[in-house]
């Protein structure tokens, strides 16, 4: 019987560490000249020219609940091609690329409550940390399924 293996891109936001599915990310970019669009929602950190295509970069921290840090030289922009659009989230630091077992993923807890389990799909442990494995299509469909005023209020 073989075993089903994923393959994740871990990342760090704040003092989190987080994953995703290696096959939603299309590149990690390095691109950090964000123009800020006025009056945008919270979540969205700024748009982006990427090699000609306007890109909108979405600040994860707001979305689950993590204080931001300010922009570093480790800090990288995961692309994202969503059916709809292509889209960057803001992350302040990518960590590796782990292949997972999917018996060794976890529901998330109980006590995670609130808009943070909403994003979380599992959790696993490697290299000695938790790890949150984020649920990407809960996290886009939250900004696309909503008008700004009500997509605040899921994140």
């Amino acid at each position: 019987m073989q075993e089903h293996t994923v393959q994740l891109v871990t990342f760090e936001l704040g003092a989190a560490t987080l994953a995703l599915d290696i096959s939603a990310v299309q590149e990690i970019s390095r691109n950090s000249q964000l123009t800020k669009v006025p009056h945008a929602p919270k979540y969205v950190r700024g748009i982006a020219n990427l090699r000609g295509d306007v890109v909108t970069i979405l600040n994860l921290h707001s979305h689950l609940g993590i204080l931001a840090n300010p922009a570093t030289k480790e800090s990288r922009i995961l692309i994202i091609k969503d059916a709809s659009e292509t889209v960057g989230l803001w992350v302040d630091r990518v960590s590796d690329i782990l292949p997972v077992q999917v018996r060794d993923l976890s529901p998330p807890p109980n006590n995670l409550q609130g808009i943070s389990r909403t994003y979380v799909q599992g959790v696993f442990q490697a290299n000695g940390k938790l790890i949150l494995k984020i649920d990407l299509q809960n996290l886009l469909n939250c900004c696309h399924n909503h008008s700004p005023p009500a997509a605040a209020l899921c994140l």
